[in-house]
């Protein structure tokens, strides 16, 4: 048995070299399609089918409160500002009257905070920009720069209120595409500037996430530098409103009020008019940023290397059917049969590993695949063919 094994080997040394390049190179692909900022359609019509069957099989997984978090709704405390911006001359233009979070009262929670110095960690995702910048604001920037375990929003393309907030700040960008308008994939960088979710995962881990050539690692783990989320958390219904939040915070002892920040993480942001659209409906940014954090706290990000292995065996096998061009399986040579065969793979990779990965362009390398050796085979019978015909004239 072993001697026929290692002839059949021998004889399709040629098919054993192809279908290992081609397993390596779709998983290549696949990790550099994955490393993408923007989602792609199918990837996200892959994970919402995906999570369907999931939620069909275990039950809904139904994301309530948490007892680590404590949300802090700026929605409702509005004030208005006169909105300026220099001029080709450097004097200052007043463009009119804008609606900001009201930062006395942004000043008061953090100065309570400040004094606790209980908390977890504070995700600030307010926008302090300088064109609404104030004179009084000074308190406000000079607590916020001085807060432990405090990171602070700055939306790709705006300038932030004071240079003394900028070590405070990391990205916050929610990048689709064109084509699909549903946030899908959180990228852990804006081009070089890390976000906000992968700076809170390194100031309370140590760990961090770079890139080594062309791979993106965390440590000695093989990484990638956009995840698409599964969400941890998406409820957001028992939040305080922070002027709600500030009266009662006067009102009494801190231990018998449901707002206490001890030991939680602290998020605070507008949770009706900053929300974008998700397969689960619309979630506010804040959140967003959050569950972010938390795929990198369970490792979500890092690339299981049993995973790597089962791709590879199966990218290897549908290359090996392919070029052997075996009529029993030949129903798989094909774009949908790729697609099926690959889809119900995924089924299996998204239960035992929580991984998605992209079946549309996978399918289409093995359609490619397959027509180049359609066409090989083809022109190979055309010259067994014109051999036959000499040898027949020849006579």
């Amino acid at each position: 048995m072993k001697k026929k094994l290692i002839s059949y080997l021998r004889n399709k040394k040629r098919h054993l070299i192809v279908a290992t390049l081609m397993a390596i190179f779709a998983i290549t692909v696949g990790y550099w399609t994955m490393n993408w900022s923007v989602t792609l359609s199918s990837e996200k019509a892959n994970l919402q089918l995906l999570e369907y069957i999931r939620q069909q099989i275990f039950g809904a997984n139904i994301s309530h409160a948490s007892d680590s978090i404590l949300m802090v709704d700026v929605h409702y405390d509005k004030v208005m500002v006169p909105e300026h911006k220099k001029s080709a001359d450097g004097t200052q233009l007043e463009l009119g009257q804008v609606p900001v979070t009201d930062r006395d009262k942004l000043l008061r929670l953090l100065k309570q905070l400040q004094l606790k110095k209980d908390y977890r960690y504070v995700i600030l995702d307010v926008r302090l920009e300088e064109s609404t910048s104030q004179s009084e604001d000074s308190a406000l920037w000079q607590t916020i720069s001085e807060m432990p375990r405090l990171v602070l929003a700055n939306p790709v393309g705006t300038q932030i209120a004071s240079p003394i907030l900028n070590k405070k700040t990391a990205a916050a960008q929610y990048q689709t595409a064109l084509w699909e308008t549903d946030f899908v994939k959180y990228p852990f960088y804006a081009d070089t500037i890390p976000s906000m979710a992968l700076t809170m995962y390194r100031e309370i881990t140590g760990h961090d996430i770079q890139r080594q050539g062309p791979l993106w690692m965390d440590g000695y783990q093989l990484s990638r530098r956009s995840i698409l989320l599964t969400w941890d958390f998406s409820d957001y219904r028992e939040r305080f409103y922070l002027g709600d939040l500030l009266e009662e915070l006067g009102e009494g002892d801190e231990e018998d009020w449901a707002g206490n920040p001890s030991g939680k993480y602290i998020l605070i942001g507008d949770f009706e008019d900053d929300i974008h659209p998700t397969f689960l409906g619309e979630i506010p940014g804040t959140l967003l940023i959050y569950n972010a954090f938390s795929s990198l706290l369970h490792k979500r990000h890092v690339l299981s290397l049993s995973f790597l292995f089962l791709l590879f065996c199966i990218y290897f096998a549908l290359a090996w059917l392919t070029l052997s061009h075996n009529s029993r399986f030949k129903w798989i040579c094909s774009f949908l049969g790729y697609t099926g065969f690959l889809f119900i793979v995924s089924i299996i990779t998204y239960l035992a590993f929580n991984e998605v990965y992209d079946i549309l362009i996978t399918a289409l390398l093995f359609t490619g695949l397959n027509k180049i050796v359609g066409m090989t085979n083809s022109r190979n019978k055309i010259k067994q063919y014109l051999v036959r015909i000499k040898k027949h004239f020849s006579k």
